[in-house]
């Protein structure tokens, strides 16, 4: 298994409560939807929220929603482009959606197709920082 970088925004404090299995199951799962493809590859995730709906009695989150922004690099080419995914659990029940947004809030499946239109219509490669390539 990889190692990723995981970077913490607002929700780092929510993120302490979080049971460490449920964040690996959540990025694991995340990143099975982009390595999917042959298109493109998640090379950073950043916690941007979390909203916890539920605690147990000894004070870890029971339940609630993560909001992920993972920054995707082409296998062809070197930029990035970040989407949004918001990931739910409950408990060991961790609710993957069937869509991301991109950085205007448009709604995206995770079809070849539909990520392959969103890593290279209009892409202007002054506007992106060069990214860290993943282990291999």
């Amino acid at each position: 298994m990889r190692n990723f970088k995981v970077a913490i925004g607002p929700g780092g404090s929510e993120l302490e409560s979080v049971a460490p299995g449920v964040m690996a199951d959540v990025i694991q799962g995340v990143t099975a939807f982009f390595k999917g493809t042959r298109i493109c590859q998640p090379v950073r995730y950043n916690v941007q929220r979390i909203v916890v709906s539920e605690r147990f009695v000894s004070g870890i989150a029971k339940a609630g929603v993560m909001e992920w922004e993972i920054e995707l690099q082409p296998l062809t080419a070197t930029f990035t482009k970040s989407v949004y995914v918001d990931v739910g659990w409950d408990g060991d029940l961790i609710m993957f959606p069937a869509t991301f947004r991109d950085h205007q809030g448009n709604v995206r499946g995770f079809t070849d197709v539909s990520i392959s239109e969103f890593m290279f219509a209009g892409a202007d490669l002054n506007d992106h920082i060069p990214p860290t390539m993943s282990f291999r």
